[in-house]
């Protein structure tokens, strides 16, 4: 996962070497290549070939890591997936010179295939759900349940378990339904301090003082409440009004008993602190404050234990490197390729009038493909896409040690005819 721009760094650096006797070593794999966005290009281990003619180029055959029964399973794996991605490339982007024989390539049996180390057992399971995406999404959550219970009942420690996701929204829909469900978990993405309903109900009625006719903010309150506020709730929340932004905070935690909600220590922990960061930068008002917590409330998490019983929830790029004895994979669903109405794709154009410019600004839509001026530009940008999500999910099945499980939605067989 190296940018242009570090090769050129280093290359130099390792060319002197070489010419004065010096041994170097380069350590790659093109399948865990997945910063793409942030200017890696795998393209670069391709060319340590041509760059160094007389290195040795060695495979890693062996599989230090995982079971038997993970390195084998993946190694079945990723061999139809590969062939799959490879076939569809073809068809979508039919070229005399094939753009799936890159994925076949990068994804050879030679390449790829490893033989496992260890000699302890495994465990490797793939289920999948028919539905909406919500539907899948909750029959995910829901079949990890029993998981977690059978691998406790197994002697598991929960610290030993990772759930792997894709996006942090992911993370954070995990870690809430988890601790919803009595476990433990430790993420630097996962739980939102709004999560929790005593979170919502603070913001809710320091909301009702720049608008305090909002009838769905008072039926919010209620709805958080439980019930409609008590004459005594309403002299607290009315009370509270004349201090300053903090203090208003902390008498409504103490007034509505807020300690007493459960699981709601964490929460209201991070809360203040968040209240407290803010006075020390900002106006103590509660307007510039809830202004504040529009723009940031999607980023503001409550720090999570770091112990041996917590769960560890994380992206599958923070993962990289990393290995656990059991690995989950709750959402196993992204599209191998997606565009977006803002994406831009730098051309050169190759044909008059437009090779008068140097470099133009495309949209990489479908609508480039077949015979429009940069049709081979976006089929190089598709080709990337698709080894960059390949890659994803070679990076997640290859964490675990002990045992590997994913939930997913249930798809029709790709057609590549």
């Amino acid at each position: 996962d190296t940018s242009n721009i570090q090769w050129e760094n280093f290359l130099p650096l390792l060319k002197e070497s070489e010419s004065k006797g010096g041994k170097n070593l380069i350590v790659g794999d093109v399948k865990q290549s997945i910063y793409r966005w942030r200017n890696s290009d795998w393209h670069l281990l391709e060319q340590v070939p041509s760059a160094f003619p007389d290195a040795r180029l060695p495979l890693m055959k062996k599989n230090f890591r995982s079971s038997a029964v993970v390195v084998r399973e993946n190694n079945a794996l990723f061999s139809a997936y590969r062939d799959q991605v490879a076939l569809l490339m073809d068809k979508n982007f039919p070229s005399e010179h094939s753009y799936g024989d890159m994925i076949r390539h990068l994804y050879s049996d030679e390449r790829m295939h490893q033989e496992p180390v260890k000699s302890f057992g495994g465990r490797f399971r793939l289920q999948f759900f028919e539905g909406k995406r919500e539907e899948v999404e909750a029959a995910s959550l829901d079949a990890m349940l029993p998981l977690l219970q059978e691998l406790q009942a197994q002697g598991v420690t929960m610290g030993h378990v990772a759930m792997l996701v894709r996006k942090r929204n992911e993370a954070q829909q995990v870690a809430t339904f988890l601790t919803a469900h009595g476990y433990q978990v430790q993420s630097a993405d996962g739980l939102l301090i709004e999560a929790h309903p005593a979170i919502r109900l603070l913001l809710a009625i320091l909301q009702t003082q720049n608008d305090p006719e909002n009838a769905l903010l008072r039926y919010q309150i209620a709805q958080l409440l439980g019930h409609e506020p008590t004459q005594e709730e309403q002299d607290s929340i009315y009370r509270a009004r004349s201090l300053a932004l903090y203090d208003q905070v902390q008498a409504l935690i103490d007034d509505l008993h807020l300690p007493e909600w459960e699981n709601s220590l964490p929460y209201i922990q991070a809360f203040q602190d968040c209240i407290y960061h803010f006075i020390v930068t900002h106006v103590a008002d509660v307007t510039a404050f809830l202004d504040y917590w529009e723009h940031h409330h999607n980023s503001l998490t409550i720090s999570t234990p770091d112990t041996d019983t917590a769960i560890r929830i994380m992206t599958i790029h923070a993962s990289k490197g990393l290995e656990f004895d059991h690995v989950i994979i709750p959402f196993l669903s992204w599209p191998l390729a997606k565009t977006h109405a803002d994406d831009i794709l730098w051309c050169v154009p190759k044909e008059e009038p437009f090779n008068r410019l140097p470099i133009v600004p495309v949209n990489p839509t479908a609508s480039l493909m077949g015979k429009s001026l940069f049709a081979e530009e976006y089929a190089q940008e598709m080709q990337s896409q698709y080894v960059d999500n390949l890659n994803l999910t070679y990076v997640a099945f290859t964490r675990a040690v002990r045992g590997l499980y994913a939930f997913g939605m249930s798809a029709p067989q790709l057609k590549t005819k």
